[in-house]
């Protein structure tokens, strides 16, 4: 997220962009990408691609020496078999004189809605400004100068009164002489490359750009000077999540178009009026700088200088990027328990709190517009189904299929299918085309004679114009209650952790080939909530997991078989994690770590903390060479530079994905990722990292008196927890094989029939 880990950005549209001018490598491995991602990022930037090769530190080391996958729109490629969109543009079969092939169908969609809308706006970029000399001024746009990237340039709000000003998108903020820079204006150029609308083009901002000899990007020439890249953008209603979206989709696409991901930058918000741009939806913009926002009453009366500036695409270009469309993202797959969540986003909502709720849901129903945006942050197998409300006086009633309209108005039991609608569509059709009114009166009838009789009181149009409202006081009160923003309709898979009655006598771990296991009841496999075959790549794992089903008695509970929760975790991802997303939800409990916070009374928990934590502590600082220092505020919180959490990243970057989702299990059960570092590194076992974690509970029942028999269940539990997350790690992370044995050992059998393990009751 970065952003792609709150939303992942599903629909390809969004992805549909492209890159042409980089902001400069600064060596920061840690793109804002998602990681399936980094390896078209780093074939479009082989300056990022060969510093990571030469760079042992850099994450992505083994990924940037094969290169060959590519975006679509670089020199080299285009829309063929190893470009990112060539497996994912998928079209219907239905096919019109435009469009008569499907190969003609995808193109046209590449071309228009992915990375071919990208190189289209590429080779559109000419300079508005050009200079030799690398420390002189540039200003380059595409047409109608919808994207603009400019070096040493200078912004001067001298005139401009935003105090007194109503009006959000005034055309007259920059006046003659106070935007330029030092280079060669092709002015003729400028002036035809304009649209002249608001959110349409840049050219009122650039219309009076001057070419100064005398210019130079120091103080004397500019009272503030902005080094780190900035991006300077005119936005959209703030209030709508439809408008605001058009916005973050622009500015994602022209970080394509831009090829940079650094989050290290300024975003200034070209907002004219006198209190500023009102967002409800502010937190969206953590996926695009960690940096404080800026305005214009930032800069009134200021002569401001850039290194480097983006002027990105706007939210209202001719034949934009728009996602005005209800997309069905996926199928959802039969399941037999739900959790139905009404979940009405209103303004008290937190935003985030909205993206998460959406984010872990199955279906989804929302009203066409802002509700619909929400899909962004659907997971990839979600189903959507837009709503909508149909008033009694409003001519769109005319609109509906008259199939619809007779189930609306409860004169048919039963809603019509999609064949019956477009077989009377087609007949409709070639009665409109008979050209003679008895043959049109004929068609009609025939096609009416099909259908069960309409009883519709009104009959003044056959088409059903004026036709009366459906009379479903129940339909219209749900319809007419939908609050003003949106009303949407969440449905939670639940994964059952129930009991269940065991029905099965064998288990048996089953050798698939590949290095894969198999864990078989009765000789048959065992599937995962997703329908997935229950198979792990280690098979001292798959005896463990297969112990655990054996284990079980009259009763099977899911939720004493950790290992097989975890497995089933790893391989259906039901929260669509990534490996570089799991580092960072187990890195989260770095900043609130348990040994950070250290108590300052009573003093003798203070001096115990400090004696037991700090060894914890001292140790890591040591061992992995970082910097960090506890706290004694819950609210200051720990220090932690930023080298420290790299040296952490490329730490758990090196274990796999099934390893980290061990590892989360165990960080989540501690609450303490000092300890899960410790353990891992065998510096401490299990035991003495669950004392740690519970030494504050530790004292507090020392003193107070302990629960007979309930502190040990806790604490035999949370060990429980803890190993089981630490061996998932070990066995995934290690390929361990099992002794062939000629005899029995223990519970374990050879049989050399199926060459498999088999374990039996004992």
């Amino acid at each position: 997220m970065h952003f792609s880990d709150l939303i992942e950005w599903a629909l390809t549209p969004v992805y549909c962009i492209a890159m042409l001018f980089g902001f400069g490598f600064t060596g920061d491995y840690s793109f804002n990408l998602p990681e399936e991602h980094v390896k078209y990022y780093l074939h479009r930037r082989p300056d990022v691609a060969n510093a990571c090769r030469s760079d042992s530190s850099c994450p992505y080391h083994g990924l940037a020496e094969n290169l060959n996958e590519c975006w679509g729109y670089e020199p080299d490629c285009g829309f063929v078999k190893r470009s990112y969109s060539w497996n994912r543009v998928n079209c219907s079969k239905k096919f019109t004189k435009w469009y008569p092939t499907l190969k003609k169908k995808r193109m046209n969609f590449w071309n228009d809605a992915d990375f071919g809308y990208i190189r289209s706006r590429k080779r559109t970029m000419k300079y508005i400004c050009s200079s030799k000399v690398e420390s002189d001024s540039s200003l380059e746009c595409t047409d109608f100068i919808e994207y603009c990237y400019a070096k040493n340039i200078f912004f001067h709000f001298k005139s401009f009164n935003l105090l007194s000003s109503n009006d959000r998108y005034r055309s007259d903020v920059i006046k003659k002489g106070e935007v330029g820079g030092k280079c060669k204006l092709h002015a003729g150029r400028l002036h035809a490359l304009t649209n002249r609308t608001a959110l349409i083009d840049r050219y009122e901002e650039l219309r009076h750009f001057t070419s100064l000899d005398s210019f130079k990007m120091d103080k004397a020439h500019c009272d503030i000077i902005l080094e780190k890249p900035t991006i300077v953008i005119k936005l959209d209603a703030g209030i709508s999540m439809y408008h605001h979206f058009c916005d973050f989709i622009n500015l994602y696409a022209s970080q394509h178009l831009n090829g940079s991901f650094d989050q290290d930058i300024n975003i200034i918000i070209w907002d004219t009026h006198r209190y500023g741009y009102t967002d409800l939806f502010e937190g969206t913009w953590k996926a695009f700088t960690r940096n404080r926002l800026m305005s214009l009453h930032d800069v009134i009366g200021k002569k401001v200088c850039f290194r480097e500036v983006m002027m990105p695409l706007l939210a209202r270009m001719f034949f934009g990027l728009y996602f005005n469309m209800p997309l069905i993202l996926a199928r959802l797959k039969a399941v037999k328990e739900f959790q139905v969540t009404v979940a009405e986003y209103e303004y008290g909502v937190p935003l985030l709190e909205q993206y998460h709720t959406t984010h872990n849901s199955d279906i989804f129903m929302g009203v066409h517009g802002s509700g619909l945006t929400h899909m962004f942050f659907l997971p990839d197998w979600a189903a959507v189904f837009e709503t909508g409300y149909i008033p009694a006086d409003h001519e769109n009633w005319d609109q509906v299929p008259v199939e619809w309209r007779r189930w609306l108005s409860g004169q048919r039991t039963d809603p019509p299918t999609e064949q019956e609608i477009e077989f009377n569509k087609l007949q409709l059709a070639n009665r409109m085309n008979a050209g003679k009114a008895n043959a049109e009166k004929d068609a009609f009838n025939s096609v009416e004679s099909t259908k069960t009789a309409d009883n519709e009181a009104t009959s003044e149009n056959t088409f059903g114009r004026n036709r009366p409202f459906p009379r479903r006081p129940d339909f219209e009160q749900r319809t007419t209650n939908i609050p003003a923003m949106w009303l949407t309709l969440t449905l939670r898979r639940l994964y059952a952790t129930k009991s269940l009655t065991r029905f099965y006598k064998t288990v048996d771990v089953v050798p698939m080939g590949s290095e894969r296991f198999a864990i078989q009841l009765d000789g048959r496999p065992i599937r995962t909530p997703l329908g997935n075959l229950l198979e792990v790549s280690s098979e001292p794992l798959a005896m463990a997991v297969a112990i655990e089903w054996q284990s079980q008695h009259r009763r099977v509970n899911m939720n004493h078989m950790r290992l097989t929760s975890l497995s089933i975790t790893a391989i259906d991802n039901p929260t669509n994690q990534t490996q570089m997303g799991l580092v960072r939800s187990i890195l989260k409990y770095l900043e609130s770590d348990t040994l950070f916070f250290m108590n300052e009374n009573p003093k003798e928990l203070h001096e115990l903390q400090r004696e037991k934590w700090g060894e914890i502590i001292d140790w890591t600082k040591r061992h992995f060479e970082i910097e960090m220092a506890p706290s004694t505020s819950i609210i200051v919180g720990p220090t932690l530079p930023d080298r420290t959490k790299d040296t952490l990243v490329r730490f758990f970057l090196a274990y796999n994905f099934a390893s980290l989702v061990g590892c989360q299990y165990a960080v989540e059960s501690l609450k303490s990722a000092l300890l899960l570092l410790a353990m891992l590194e065998h510096q401490i076992g299990v035991e003495d990292a669950v004392q740690l974690a519970t030494l504050e509970q530790r004292y507090q029942t020392d003193r107070w008196g302990r629960v007979q028999w309930a502190h040990d269940i806790e604490h035999y539990d949370l060990c429980s927890r803890v190993s089981a997350g630490l061996l998932f790690a070990y066995f995934n992370s290690h390929r361990e094989t099992t002794s062939q044995c000629s005899e029995p050992l223990n519970d374990v059998e050879c049989s050399q029939t199926n060459c498999s393990k088999s374990i039996t009751s004992s």
